[in-house]
Formats: structure tokens, C-alpha cells, sequence
């Protein structure tokens, strides 16, 4: 009987091909777009799979005074971490992102290389191809390597105990080779070298961080506890350094100079930690929450279309079930007939939806920007979920029409009209109020298009405050040691560069960029300022205008306090926001945090995040620190950097590393750009999908009320007016939706609008425009079927009455 069921189940797939065509097509593209955005949700959430005892890694931060929470430490921290218990392991490393590695005379560039202790592997379990994770780093100028680094260094993966090079003098050994992991990771590296903790605690560097610091903690152990444990610790080592002039610990603690150190889960980094310059970037939550909408979008769509295709198909196979009935076939196994063929459409829309998302992944298209890493067969989890879902999607999708169908008696399905009391709930209804949550999600996703439009195209042509035109950065002026001024005068001499000027940051740039720090005007009032330095020609050349005041002149200014002390006031400028932040009515000459004399204020610029409303900034002059990066503003026309690096090179042997000072900007630009075209590029599939739901349900009416028209066309009706006839239905169906999304969309826009703090108003027009737009689409799917409708021959549809 089984057999049978899914021979009839074939049989009826193979008689309605078009209708089936149109629902695998709809399935397909609805099914490919949420396949493909589960699959970025997945890999989302599987950071850090590969460490088997994930939950019960923490790394440490630092509380540094009043710049916040950075995930850096000092290198003194190994030695005390012994006496905090359940602490079963820990490990400290340093992270060089753009390390240059040699292998003979071949040159690798842009590694990224961890400085780590023996400890690494002991913490994160990646699995070694070979080598001993205990042992393969209990020595000095030891290295594992990452399989596909092996392979492109020397050929093959049997590279135990051959040598590389980081620097000229130091040879590396090779001890261990490690495979790719298997899940996301922010550890994931390219080389892991040794390296040994410093030889003792040094108070002195208690205030000096750079190393990661992580720890393996007894699962028993609370977060809460291991964070009491590190306070206890910066209590017992540092505060006792600060006591003379801080007060009590809780006072210190409590105040700007606090020095602390805290734990954070290692599953919690990327999603829910406030915490500067972690490994990686943070998770763009935005952009996870928009795609999730976007993937149920085109899901509910897709499975709108099939309930509408399948309750409408249900009034031609009436009859058909009648006889079914009459003959013997009990309602149980008409179920199971029905549900299998919807199965069988389901499975063949995931197949070729899969097959669609595992080519768009192998190819990596530029307007998904590198999404998804993942492969359809990544994991056997995600295989597992995507049966589970397959199976739910059938029940869901199918068990309407299959109830609808198998239901009624047997001489009920036979009468001149079967649906006549044929069933409690109205099909027509409910395919209308189908197309109406149909259309109000394509009504909201062609929306969301045009307000992320606009607020992109708003970022991208908004006053940000500079001009970056025709400025490079020169990124490693550090290698010039005390010859970098030198080779700033030497630049001033071409004739294509107007002005240079050194500065710590630079608008916009990559990296540890806003540390924000509290601080106290001389009124008394405080404010969290982004403080950097520059050379007093830095406003010029980024084109900066003063509001009040000028330039760093002077210098240091000594003022006596006493008879017996020298105030100095170090000259700085600020931004207007920073004067509102302080509440100053004559900012200039006015004191900050005890020591900083305003001389100047700037105009407001960008400074940080496209996110971000514009921040309170303060710039101090240019100290004698190597760290500082020069700028070059080039005259207008063209220009190379050849001349440039010709007079570098008389300064050092080192390549000149630069970039494109536009680029900081078009950098953030970029982000908001992808995400939104990996939006619209799902947004097209979603309303496409909806268009081929709605040329099937179209085929249909025309089917059912082909008599209808046949006798209209009689009667005397014009194509004009069947066409009327006909699309007014849909176009009653296309106003409710309208009405229905408009407070809707306006409640998800503004949620997602209020994330930026410079944002477009929502505007009437927009949603005007939606509905032209919606309009234009819905009507030119059915404009087809409305005039083939229209232009029926009464003989043909009447002769058999």
C-alpha cells in the first residue's frame, strides 16, 4: 500500500509540471538564500568549536587607569596567576599580525605569528599533525606551523626540524605542524614561535601591556570568584604602589588611576565584551540581526507560495480524491500521499538550493564579501539540523492542503459544487490572507533596500570634517629612529609635497584607535576625551578650521604656583564637541585635567566609527616617541610615490610600508557597503521568489474561472475590462499589505536607523516609492496572465458545456 501511495505521489508530481516547476523555483530560491544565511548564522555561532574545553577559558584584561578595558596585560601576570586555585593552566602570548618570515632566500610577508609560551597548546587543543603539544614549544626559537603555510614555505607538510627566519641573526627550528581549524577561531595563526616568560616581577611594569594572557580555569570555578581572585591580586601587587596618594584600595579602585585585571569567557569575546583591541574584530550584531530577518523573509515567502499552490491546486483534485475515496482509500493514506508530495518537492528545492550554496561558497562572489566560509558538508551538527528542517518544513507546508484534501465524505467531493460546506476553514481566505503576509514582507524588504541605500549614500557624502585627498601615511617611521625629522625635512624639499606632519593616530585608521579617557576641565566639570598627538602642522594639511584660536605655539608654558613649585601646562586643542562636553563659555586658555592649557578649537571631523556619534577629542603636541606616523599631503595632479621611497631609502634599508589616507574612511564605508549589497543581493531573491508565488496563484485563478470569462467575453466584455476584473483582486490584496507593513517598517527601520548617530529621517516618499515599486512588480508579474484572461476564444472555453 506505501508503494502505492508513492506511485500515485509520482504520478500526480509528473501531471502538473508547471505548477511544480514554479514551486521548486520558488522553493529553490527561498530555500538558497535561507540556507545560505543559516549557514553565516552557524558559523557565527561556532567560534571556538575546536577547543574542547572552550567553556572554561577565560582571557584577561586590564582595567588601565582611565583609558577602560583593554585586552592586553603585563608580562608580570604569569608569575602571580600560581596563587590564584583552579586556575589548571595558563598561557601568554604576543600577537604579530604582519610578521615577515624568510625560508632560504624566499621572502613571506604579512604572517601572522604568535609569540607564545610552552603552554599555548596545553590552553588550545589544536590538533598537531605533528610534534607533542606538551613539548613542542619548551624551548627557546622553536615553531609550529600551520599545515597550509608548511605547504607553501617548503612543499610539503614533513618539515620537522628544518629553519626559518625572523630576523637575520635568529634561527627558527620547526617542531610541530598544526591543522587548519576545523571552526572559526580568533586564535588562528600562521606561525606559533616560543617564547619564555620574563625572568621576575619588574613593579615597574606593572603599567606596561601588550601580551595576551589566557587561562584554563577548574569548571567549578565561577566567573565571579576568578575576578575577586584578580582584584585580590592588584591589590597585593600595584595598589601598594599608588597607596601614598590614593587613599584606600576601594577609593583607588573607584577612582582614575585604577590599575586591575579581570577575566572574561572566551565564548563571550566577539559578541558581549566592551573590550578594546581584542584578537579580532567584534561580532557586527547589526548585520547578524538584518540577515536573520532577511533569511525568515525569504523562508516564509517561499513557504507561502507552496501552501497558496497547493490549497489553490485543491479545487482541480477534488474529484479526484472522491473517486480516490469511492474506490477505498482511507483519509490516513490520502495524508500520506500528499505529504510525500510535498516531500518530494521540498527534497528536490533543498538539493538544488544546496547545490546552489555550496557553488556560491567555493566561488566566493565579490558582493558577498567572503560571508560564508563554511561548507554545506562542514559539520555533521549542521547536516543533522538541515534533515530536521527538511522534515519540519514538509509537516508545515503540507499538512494544510493535506488535511484540506482528505477531507470530507466521499459522495461530498462528487456533488456539482465540493467546496460548498466541503471544509470549516475557506481556502480562498486563507490564500488571501497568504498573499497579504506575502506581499507585506516583500513591501518591508524592498523598503529596508531604499533606507540602507540612503543612509549609506548619507556616510558617504556627510561632511566628515577633513579633506584625506592626495594624503598618504608613511606607517613605519619608527625604523627611522631619530632620523624621522630628518626625513620629514628632506620630503619638504620636493616640489610635489605641499606640507608632512607626524601624529600618533589618524582619523579613521585601523587598530587601537579612541581609547577614550575621563577627565576634569578647570570648572569643574568632567568628560570622556580620545586623546592623540600631533605636529602643529597636522591641521593644515588635513584641512581643518579653527573656530577659536591656533596651532601649538610656545611650547611647554611654566607658570610659578609658589615660591617653592613650577606649574607646566602642556598646549592642546580640542574639538567643539569637546567644549560642550565641558560646559566651557571661553574655552580658550582654560585648563584640562590639571596640566592640558586649550589654545585652539578645531571643527568637529569623524574620528572613529561610522556608528559613533562625533567624540570629545583633545590633541597634544608631538612628543620625541618613535611611534608617530607621518602624513604627506602631495600637490594636486599627478604624482608618484617613487620619489618618496627614494628618499627613504637613503634613510633606511627597510621597505617603506604606506597606504592611502582616503582609505580609513572608504575602509568603514566599505563594511556598511557589503553588508548592504549581501541585503539587496537576498532582498532581489526574496521578491523574485514572490513573484513566481504569484504567477503560479495567477495560472490558477485564470484556470478556475476560465468559464467565467468565457461568458463575460459573451456577454459583451472587453480585454480591458476582464483584465480589470481579474487584476482588481490582486491589486485589493497589494493595498492591505501596503497598510499592513507601512507601521510595520517604520518600527524596524527606526530600530535599525537608531544604531547610527548620524542617520537619515524616514520619509513619506520612501514609502511611497515602496509602494510604486510594489505595485510595479506584483502587476508585471500578472499583466501576462491578466491578458490571457482577457483574450480567451468564449468557443473554446464553453464548447464542452
Amino acid at each position: 500500500m506505501l508503494k502505492k501511495t508513492f506511485i500515485f505521489a509520482i504520478r500526480s508530481f509528473k501531471k502538473s509540471r508547471f505548477i511544480n516547476l514554479l514551486n521548486i523555483l520558488g522553493l529553490t530560491f527561498g530555500l538558497s538564500v535561507f540556507f545560505l544565511i543559516s549557514l553565516f548564522l552557524y558559523q557565527e555561532k561556532s567560534y571556538e568549536k575546536d577547543f574542547s574545553q572552550r567553556e572554561n577559558i577565560y582571557q584577561v584584561s586590564t582595567h588601565l587607569y582611565n583609558l577602560g578595558n583593554l585586552a592586553w596585560t603585563t608580562k608580570n601576570l604569569p608569575h602571580v596567576l600560581d596563587q590564584i586555585p583552579g586556575i589548571e593552566r595558563f598561557t601568554q602570548f604576543d600577537n604579530r599580525s604582519k610578521a615577515k618570515v624568510s625560508v632560504g632566500d624566499n621572502q613571506f610577508e604579512e604572517l601572522r605569528v604568535l609569540l607564545a609560551d610552552s603552554s599555548f597548546f596545553k590552553v588550545f587543543d589544536f590538533e598537531l599533525i605533528s610534534g607533542d603539544p606538551s613539548t613542542v614549544l619548551n624551548q627557546p626559537n622553536m615553531v609550529v606551523i600551520k599545515e597550509s603555510v608548511a605547504l607553501k614555505m617548503f612543499g610539503t607538510t614533513d618539515v620537522v626540524g628544518k629553519t626559518l627566519y625572523m630576523s637575520k641573526d635568529t634561527p627558527l627550528i620547526v617542531k610541530g605542524v598544526s591543522r587548519a581549524a576545523h571552526y572559526k577561531t580568533q586564535l588562528d595563526f600562521d606561525l606559533v614561535v616560543s617564547q619564555a616568560y620574563t625572568a621576575s616581577i619588574n613593579n615597574k611594569s606593572w603599567g606596561s601591556i601588550g601580551s595576551f594572557t589566557y587561562l584554563l580555569v577548574n569548571e567549578k570555578i565561577k566567573p565571579e570568584a576568578l575576578n575577586q581572585q584578580l582584584t585580590s591580586i592588584s591589590e597585593q601587587y600595584i595598589y601598594r604602589l599608588f597607596e601614598e596618594d590614593a587613599g584606600s584600595f576601594e577609593e583607588w579602585r573607584d577612582g582614575d588611576s585604577y590599575l586591575g585585571y579581570f577575566a572574561e569567557p572566551l565564548m563571550s569575546l566577539r559578541n558581549a565584551s566592551d573590550t578594546k583591541n581584542l584578537l579580532m574584530p567584534k561580532q557586527n550584531v547589526t548585520q547578524f540581526n538584518t540577515l536573520l530577518l532577511v533569511g525568515f523573509a525569504a523562508l516564509i515567502i517561499s513557504m507561502v507560495n507552496f501552501i497558496n499552490i497547493s490549497t489553490a491546486r485543491a479545487s482541480v483534485r477534488i474529484k479526484e480524491v472522491g473517486v480516490k475515496r469511492i474506490l477505498g482509500s482511507s483519509r490516513q493514506w490520502l495524508i500520506l500521499q500528499f505529504m510525500l508530495e510535498a516531500f518530494l518537492l521540498i527534497v528536490v528545492s533543498s538539493l538544488i538550493a544546496l547545490a546552489s550554496v555550496e557553488t556560491i561558497v567555493q566561488f566566493s562572489p565579490d558582493y558577498l564579501n567572503g560571508l560564508v566560509g563554511y561548507s554545506v558538508t562542514h559539520s555533521s551538527e549542521w547536516l543533522f539540523g538541515l534533515l530536521v528542517f527538511i522534515v519540519l518544513l514538509t509537516a508545515f507546508s503540507g499538512i494544510y492542503p493535506a488535511l484540506y484534501l482528505s477531507g470530507g465524505s466521499a459522495l461530498g467531493f462528487l456533488r456539482s459544487n465540493p467546496q460548498r460546506g466541503f471544509s470549516a476553514v475557506n481556502t480562498v481566505f486563507i490564500r488571501k490572507c497568504a498573499t497579504v503576509v506575502q506581499l507585506t514582507l516583500t513591501f518591508g524588504l524592498i523598503a529596508a533596500v531604499i533606507i540602507m541605500f540612503q543612509q549609506l549614500d548619507h556616510l558617504r557624502n556627510r561632511n566628515i570634517g577633513y579633506d584625506s585627498s592626495n594624503i598618504f601615511i608613511v606607517d613605519n617611521t619608527y625604523k627611522l629612529g631619530s632620523s624621522n625629522d630628518a626625513f620629514r625635512q628632506e620630503l619638504m624639499r620636493l616640489p610635489t609635497v605641499e606640507t608632512a606632519a607626524f601624529a600618533d593616530h589618524f582619523p579613521n585608521q585601523s587598530g587601537v584607535v579612541g581609547l577614550s579617557m575621563t577627565t576634569k576641565a578647570d570648572n569643574g566639570n568632567e568628560a570622556a576625551v580620545t586623546p592623540f598627538r600631533a605636529d602643529p602642522t597636522f591641521f593644515d594639511l588635513m584641512g581643518m578650521d579653527f573656530v577659536l584660536g591656533e596651532s601649538f605655539k610656545g611650547g611647554i608654558a611654566e607658570e610659578r604656583a609658589d615660591t617653592l613649585q613650577i606649574k607646566r601646562y602642556y598646549p592642546v586643542v580640542i574639538n567643539e564637541t569637546a567644549v560642550k562636553a565641558f560646559g566651557l563659555e571661553d574655552p580658550i586658555g582654560s585648563v584640562i585635567n590639571d596640566n592640558r592649557r586649550v589654545v585652539g578649537v578645531v571643527n568637529d571631523f569623524v574620528f572613529s566609527e561610522l556608528r559613533q556619534s562625533i567624540a570629545p577629542v583633545m590633541i597634544g603636541q608631538k612628543s620625541n616617541r618613535p611611534y608617530f606616523k607621518l602624513a604627506v599631503k602631495m600637490a594636486a595632479g599627478n604624482f608618484t610615490i617613487k620619489e618618496i621611497e627614494e628618499v627613504w631609502s637613503h634613510f633606511s634599508n627597510e621597505k617603506m610600508v604606506w597606504y592611502n589616507f582616503s582609505n580609513n574612511y572608504e575602509r568603514l564605508i566599505t563594511v556598511e557597503d557589503n553588508a548592504f549589497k549581501t541585503v539587496l543581493t537576498f532582498s532581489v531573491f526574496a521578491v523574485l521568489i514572490s513573484c513566481l508565488g504569484l504567477l503560479g496563484l495567477a495560472s490558477f485563478t485564470i484556470d478556475q474561472r476560465i468559464k467565467e470569462f468565457g461568458i463575460r467575453k459573451v456577454l459583451g466584455a472587453s480585454v480591458l475590462d476582464i483584465s480589470r476584473l481579474f487584476g482588481w483582486g490582486f491589486l485589493k490584496l497589494i493595498l492591505l499589505a501596503f497598510l499592513v507593513a507601512i507601521p510595520i517598517s517604520i518600527y524596524g527601520l527606526n530600530l535599525w536607523l537608531d544604531d547610527f548617530a548620524d542617520r537619515v529621517a524616514l520619509s513619506p516618499l520612501v514609502f511611497l516609492l515602496t509602494g510604486m515599486l510594489t505595485v510595479f512588480i506584483v502587476l508585471g508579474t500578472i499583466i501576462v496572465q491578466s491578458l490571457k484572461a482577457g483574450r480567451l476564444n468564449p468557443v473554446d472555453v464553453l464548447r464542452n458545456e
